[in-house]
């Protein structure tokens, strides 16, 4: 009755074993595995080549069938559900004639369905990928990165994780802020909140919420310099989301209607010009463009920056902040104590020496390049 592999599946579907109106699927679908799905059942057919007395394959199908259509018909939507998944799984090879359009119609809506569901997890998995690579771009590693797949996986609609980074022996916490699409489909990472503790004086504790714009944003280590109150320079969007860069800084004097501290923006057109202030120093590192890029890049990031000074002949080390407000940049010695700018400037004509000194560095590596 049952030849090697009859029951062969094209579909490889799991079927569900319930009780539905009497019917218990998963001795239907154990029935249905005894039978040799790949000869046409056609009623006429098989009564011609089963004339005997041993019944017993067609009393299967009989009952197969009928047991297919108390499913189909039953009020419990789940029993149509699996009348149809059997029925594609075992009669898609050889569909009796009479069943040979409704399979069909299954197969065909299956098919779409699972299309679907590969089309969303490829979704998913870009997903994650996506909101992993953010949180790698924004300075907060692969910590959450476990969790945040559990969760997402889950469907959680929303849901919040937490992290710490250490900066200069300071401890930064943050809550990273995760929900799904209108679709449920997508996630976005849109803000987290940023909590700088004193533990001298635990009311300058500081804590702020920073949003995220399709991955980009203030990073977590750019966090902690606004919350220690430096300076960052930031690319941002208008209302039209036409890009312009400028610097931010947060007021800690004032707050906003939902607790954070107010963001001051000083943009190009506010004149800070961070490489002529840097020229009125003499400043080691400026005289190595490498050096010097590495030193804006720094600054404009919001870190004091540790810089060779020249003075008296002698070299000593300082760390610079940049102050865009003032437009200025503060000094700093070993300690972190305010050191007074005009002590260590040039004068006018070292300024100028400076300056065409430098001019010519210019030509001399813009020839060598044409070279």
């Amino acid at each position: 009755m049952k030849k090697e592999n009859a029951g062969s599946q094209t579909f490889p579907i799991e079927i569900e074993k319930c009780v539905i109106d009497t019917i218990d699927t998963g001795k239907l679908e154990k029935t249905m595995q005894l039978i040799d799905w790949t000869i046409n059942y056609d009623k006429e057919f098989y009564k011609t080549i089963f004339p005997g007395p041993d019944h017993t394959l067609i009393n299967h199908l009989v009952s197969v069938f009928e047991q297919l259509r108390v499913l189909r018909e039953s009020e419990n939507r789940m029993g149509k559900h699996i009348s149809d998944q059997l029925m594609i799984k075992y009669m898609s090879v050889q569909p009796p004639e009479k069943y040979k359009e409704y399979i069909a119609e299954i197969e065909a809506s299956y098919e779409l369905t699972n299309s679907s569901k590969v089309k969303a997890n490829e979704m998913n998995e870009q997903n994650l990928e996506f909101l992993q690579k953010n949180l790698l771009n924004l300075g907060f590693g692969d910590k959450v990165n476990e969790e945040m797949e559990k969760l997402i996986k889950a469907k959680v609609p929303e849901f919040n994780l937490t992290t710490e980074q250490t900066y200069n022996n300071k401890k930064m916490d943050y809550t990273l802020h995760f929900k799904a699409g209108d679709q449920g489909d997508m996630y976005f990472f849109n803000r987290y909140d940023a909590s700088l503790k004193n533990e001298a004086d635990p009311t300058k504790d500081r804590m702020q919420t920073l949003y995220i714009n399709k991955g980009h944003g203030i990073t977590a280590k750019e966090a902690f310099n606004l919350m220690e109150g430096r300076s960052v320079e930031k690319k941002l969007y208008n209302k039209e989301n036409e890009p312009y860069t400028a610097w931010l800084k947060l007021d800690f004097k004032e707050r906003d209607d939902y607790g954070n501290h107010k963001l001051q923006k000083f943009s190009e057109k506010y004149g800070y010009d961070l490489e002529k202030i840097l020229a009125q120093y003499p400043i080691k590192q400026l005289a190595d463009s490498q050096q010097k890029e590495e030193l804006m890049r720094s600054l404009k990031k919001g870190n004091a920056q540790q810089v060779t000074i020249e003075k008296d002949g002698q070299s000593h080390k300082y760390y610079l902040v940049a102050e865009p407000q003032y437009k200025q940049i503060n000094v700093y010695d070993q300690s972190m104590k305010t050191v007074k700018r005009e002590s260590l400037k040039l004068d006018n004509t070292q300024q100028k020496t400076k300056k065409n000194q430098q001019e010519n560095t210019n030509k001399q590596s813009r020839k060598q390049k044409v070279h």
